[in-house]
Formats: structure tokens, C-alpha cells, sequence
């Protein structure tokens, strides 16, 4: 099978309410787990024990909690949040669920209200007569909409999503664990029938805690008991140099994802390994796109944006996690964690000059992508006999053999300009490319490579000019006026 680049995914989910087998240890979570004692270094807690039908101890902070940065847990998936303009080819799929927590999600915007889970799908730790989802940030409702977003937007449109608001004006660690608790055992909003089938199968979480304050190591343990998979952030911390890969992202229980550009460049704020609890812990684990990535507003039904960071890399794989469980019921945590290691792209990246805890930067797994960046469609097609790409569209198919590019500007050999990408498609030729630009509103630059049977990156503004062998860019001329 030949190497797809990572936003040629032809691959969709299906997804049904989740019901069924998915926590194998689900008779000990009939009601919440209690969490007893907290060991934190920068806060003091006492538990106070609630009746024995409450759903959660509560936590009673003594001290004034310190600044801590922003905790995002976050599930879903996509690259560049933007579908692939080859015709999609449907995996034979079902159940996959994801959970959110962080700001919360706006589920009225038009790429969304299909695809919430209203039973057991909604949790406000901070205000618990708050009955429907809602989202004051953004952060929660644009990770989701690079998951499960309709109308092109997300890469599992058909996916269920529930969400959790661990994070209001900042991040309360104890409502941080509140949100960790329903998803072993969801419920409903004042805290009582609790339903452990209806707990998610990833969780998606970013934090950038870099102190030994390990306070959801035990919630992380209990989420791998129960058979859910935690995908975490590995942070925004590259300009610290080695050493500054985020808790809970060091934890060997989890999956930390690192950032990719659109290039497969390292992004230079993508955290850097290894863990610092254990220097032998190569973190991150996996890469994976995060850098202009186009989804959802919270503040309107129907508005696009773009976010930079490894809050959006890590959505991917958690996205390419629920993908391979849907094709294989019942894979483990290490079948999981194999097939998405085995199967990354790694010819195509340039690291960075840097070297951490030893490891050249050339030699993988390393402390800066981890085993390589994501292929999703590798990842999972390997497990689906029979399973090829869709044939291209008509788009992908050579419009003008003859075209002297005249009206495409001047076509420059061997240059590439960085960043600005609106979307990328496979095409046979640069004249191809040209008149994919100018059906594309808002596209002024394009660039074509020959890899891979032909490349086009269709760019909206004309950033730096580098040298690229074999890459052919133009600047289209603007419009005449009158």
C-alpha cells in the first residue's frame, strides 16, 4: 500500500449512541469511583465524605489555589479540520463515542446539533442546574468541530460527542476531577444515575502542568481499567528546549501527541521530551497536525475559524483511535497503541537541529515527534482487507495539458511559500493546480509537488519564499479592475 499524506483521509465513522460493552470492568463503576486522598504539593484538601447515594465526594479547598496554566481535555478528530476534497470512501464502522472537557461545547451551531448525545451527555461541575451544553471560551467547541463538525468542517461527521466544562474563567483542579469522574460513570446533571455504558471510549485532554503534581494519576489509572483510551496533549513548550513534555502527557499510561505543520515541519512550540519524571520516557509518543487548523465558533451558529497548538494535533489521534476501534471491537490499549505507531510517516518530516536525552533526531521514536506523525488512513486501513482510496475526483484529473499557466501568473521552479494553506489536494500537474486556485475562494497562491503522483497546496496569503526541489509555486495576478 502506498503512503498517504495525512489530510487524504478518505475514511469516515459511523457512530450510534453509546451503548454496549465498552467498559470491561463495568460493574465496579455502577456508581462513581470516590476519590479519597489527593497528593499536591501546591494545595491542601480535605475529602468530605457525602451520603452514600451522592454521586462524588466533593473536594474542599484550604489554601488558595495557585495559577496553574489551562487544563483542556478534548476528544476528536481531523487534519487541517477540512475534509478531503477526494470523494469520501466509507468504513464499514459503528460505535464510536468522545468526550470533551475543557470550555465546554456550543452544540447549537449548525456543524454540531446533530452530532451531541443529550442522555448522559452534558456535565457543569460549576453550575449544575446548567442543564444544556454551552461554551464561554471557544476551545471545547472548536476542537469538537475538528472531530464530529458536518458541512465539511470535521473528519467524523456521524460520531456522537458529550462534554464535560472543566474550565470556566481558568481551570479549577477539583472541577478537573469531577469532569474525570463522569466519564467513568456518566450522569446526569445533579450528579445521580449513574450509566458506565454510556462512558466514551477516548478521552482528549491538554495540560500544561510541568511540576510534579501528579493529581490525576489515579483518575488515569481507573479510565485504563474501565478500557478507555486518554490521548493527551504534549504541550506548547518547544522554545523551553528538552525536558518540558506537559503532565499528565508524561504519564506512560497515555498517548501524548506532539505538532506538525502542514509541511511536516516540527512545530516550534510543539513541547519537546522526555518525560520529566523518567528520562528513558520518550514523549511525545505520536505527531500529528495542529497548525492553522479550521473549525467552529461558540459565538454564532454557523462561524469558521482558526486555531494553532497541540490542542488541535492531539484531536487527531484520538480520531484515528476511535477509527480503528470501530474497525476492530475490543482492541487493547497496546493493539492500539501498535497499530498507530507501526504505521506512521516519518521520510517526510525534517526535524528540527536539536537532540534530547541522547536520541539523534533522525533515529525514531524521538523526543520530538515520537514515532513519526500520524497516518490515519495506514493506521487503520491495515486492519480492513480490501480497503483502497476512493478514485480520484474530477478535480484530480489534468483540466488544461496545454495550458501555458498565463493566467496563473509566473509559475516559479523549485520554490514553496510557507504557511497560509486554505487546503491540499492530490493533482496530476502545476496547471492543475492553478485552476484548483482559482475555482478555491480566497486561494492567491499555489504550490505543486510532484510526490505522490502530484501535490497541490492551495495558499491564501504569500508568506515566505523558500527553496523546495521539484515544488513549483505562482502568485495568481490580481483581478482586473473594472
Amino acid at each position: 500500500m502506498s503512503r498517504v499524506p495525512p489530510f487524504v483521509l478518505t475514511a469516515d465513522v459511523i457512530a450510534v449512541p453509546c451503548t454496549g460493552s465498552i467498559p470491561r470492568n463495568a460493574p465496579h463503576f455502577s456508581t462513581p469511583p470516590r476519590i479519597r486522598s489527593l497528593r499536591l504539593p501546591h494545595f491542601a484538601f480535605v475529602v468530605r465524605k457525602s451520603r452514600q447515594d451522592d454521586a462524588m465526594d466533593f473536594l474542599e479547598e484550604r489554601t488558595r489555589q495557585k495559577k496553574r496554566r489551562a487544563v483542556r481535555m478534548l476528544v476528536k478528530i481531523s487534519w487541517r479540520g477540512q475534509r478531503p476534497r477526494n470523494q469520501p470512501q466509507p468504513l464499514p464502522f459503528s460505535v464510536v463515542c468522545k468526550l470533551e472537557i475543557h470550555s465546554g461545547v456550543h452544540h447549537t451551531h449548525e456543524s454540531l446539533k446533530s452530532n451531541w448525545r443529550s442522555e448522559y451527555g452534558w456535565f457543569d461541575p460549576y453550575n449544575k442546574t446548567n442543564q444544556l451544553p454551552s461554551d464561554t471560551g471557544g476551545h471545547g467547541t472548536h476542537v469538537m468541530g475538528i472531530m464530529v463538525g458536518t458541512k465539511g468542517i470535521g473528519v467524523a461527521p456521524k460520531a456522537k460527542l458529550i462534554a464535560c466544562k472543566g474550565c470556566e474563567d481558568g481551570c479549577n483542579q477539583r472541577k478537573v476531577v469531577e469532569c474525570g469522574q463522569f466519564l467513568l460513570c456518566p450522569h446526569n446533571n445533579d450528579g445521580n444515575k449513574c450509566d458506565p455504558s454510556k462512558a466514551p471510549h477516548v478521552i482528549n485532554l491538554s495540560l500544561g502542568l510541568y511540576s510534579a503534581n501528579l493529581y490525576l494519576d489515579e483518575l488515569i489509572k481507573k479510565w485504563r481499567a474501565a478500557g478507555i483510551i486518554p490521548v493527551l496533549s504534549n504541550g506548547n513548550d518547544g522554545r523551553k528546549g528538552c525536558w518540558h513534555s506537559g503532565y499528565p502527557g508524561i504519564s506512560p499510561q497515555v498517548i501524548s501527541v506532539g505538532n506538525t505543520d502542514a509541511n511536516d515541519f516540527l512545530s516550534f512550540d510543539s513541547s519537546l521530551g522526555p518525560s520529566f519524571v523518567n528520562d528513558k520516557l520518550v514523549k511525545p509518543d505520536i505527531s500529528a497536525p495542529g497548525k492553522r487548523i479550521r473549525s467552529v465558533v461558540h459565538s454564532s451558529n454557523d462561524g469558521i475559524t482558526w486555531k494553532t497548538g497541540s490542542s488541535m494535533a492531539t484531536p487527531h489521534v484520538s480520531g484515528a483511535i476511535a477509527l480503528h476501534l470501530s474497525a476492530n471491537k475490543g482492541a487493547s490499549y497496546e493493539q492500539v497503541y501498535r497499530a498507530l505507531t507501526e504505521s506512521v510517516d516519518t521520510d517526510t518530516l525534517t526535524p528540527p537541529n536539536k537532540t534530547c536525552s541522547g536520541i539523534p533526531n533522525t533515529q525514531y521514536p524521538n523526543n520530538l515527534f515520537g514515532h513519526g506523525r500520524l497516518n490515519i488512513f495506514n493506521a487503520v486501513a491495515a486492519s480492513i482487507r480490501g480497503l483502497t482510496l476512493a478514485p480520484p475526483s474530477e478535480s484530480t484529473q489534468v483540466l488544461n495539458p496545454t495550458d501555458d499557466l498565463s493566467t496563473c501568473g509566473t509559475l516559479e521552479d523549485n520554490t514553496h511559500y510557507v504557511g497560509g494553506d486554505l487546503a491540499s489536494v492530490n493533482l496530476a500537474t502545476a496547471e492543475s493546480c492553478c485552476a484548483e486556485c482559482k475555482k478555491t475562494p480566497g486561494c492567491k497562491v499555489f504550490v505543486w509537488y510532484s510526490l505522490n503522483g502530484g501535490l497541490c497546496r492551495l495558499k491564501d496569503t504569500q508568506g515566505r519564499k523558500v527553496a523546495v526541489d521539484g515544488a513549483k509555486a505562482s502568485v495568481l495576478p490580481a483581478p482586473a479592475s473594472g
